[in-house]
């Protein structure tokens, strides 16, 4: 499982060794993975401060160091949070300042001030992330969309999501209000053990109503078990790696 090879690498030596290669092994889930305990199946919780995160255009950098746990979460919601009342949903009576920086299963909602209220929230752009326990090539997608609020008048005005590895920017997407489609995304990232992949969510303006879908799924491909004696001469032919 701790050899990568590059997806077209992969394709021309099948076409070679008329051999099919083994469909993506699943390394890690954002949704499936999802528990109350920080570091679990190598997922972490956190937020970081406004003032944490470097903006150039679209494109955002983070020192992985001022990453923030989240400290409560709340096993009847299975929400992470700031406190307890961020957690349980209520963030207006939490400690001052209050937060809707919380993460659930499938979603990301950051916090920022509130323009309908007194409320001198504190920004802060919520972070899950996957620590990488493996050597190779990965592929990280996932779905990315505006949660749909049922029967709610919606007034926020959307958010923006990032993917980092090690701090730095790869991918970001503008989250509308209304875009309850979103976007699939799909990029191959190399990674090492240790190797910090972040999902990023930031808010605009006005935070309300704007829960995000922001899911992530890691795979990485191996050689079917009558392509594996081909790896050899496979590395030589298309630049495959060797087994590490």
């Amino acid at each position: 499982m701790n050899i990568a090879i590059k997806i077209g690498a992969a394709a021309a030596l099948a076409s070679l060794t008329g051999s099919a290669f083994a469909a993506p092994i699943l390394v890690a889930d954002s949704v499936a993975d999802f528990g109350g305990l920080q570091g679990e199946n190598g997922w972490h919780y956190g937020y970081y401060n406004l003032e944490d995160i470097n903006v150039a255009g679209s494109s955002v950098s983070v020192n992985n160091s001022d990453f923030r746990q989240l400290s409560a979460f709340d096993s009847a919601t299975s929400w992470w949070g700031v406190n307890t009342d961020s957690a349980g949903g209520n963030p207006a009576n939490g400690s001052s300042p209050g937060s809707y920086a919380v993460i659930t299963r499938s979603r990301m909602h950051a916090n920022a001030p509130w323009p309908t209220s007194n409320v001198v929230a504190e920004p802060q752009w919520t972070s899950r992330r996957w620590v990488s326990d493996m050597t190779g090539e990965v592929n990280l997608s996932g779905l990315i969309a505006h949660h749909e609020y049922l029967g709610i008048n919606m007034v926020g005005d959307g958010t923006i999501a990032h993917i980092l590895v090690d701090g730095q920017s790869i991918y970001n997407y503008d989250v509308a209000l209304f875009d309850l489609q979103g976007t699939i995304y799909s990029l191959d990232v190399d990674v090492v053990q240790g190797t910090v992949i972040e999902m990023v969510l930031g808010a605009k303006n006005d935070p309300m109503c704007d829960a995000t879908t922001f899911t992530m799924r890691v795979t990485t491909l191996v050689p079917s078990p009558g392509s594996a004696a081909m790896l050899g001469m496979g590395g030589l032919l298309v630049g495959g790696r060797r087994r590490r």
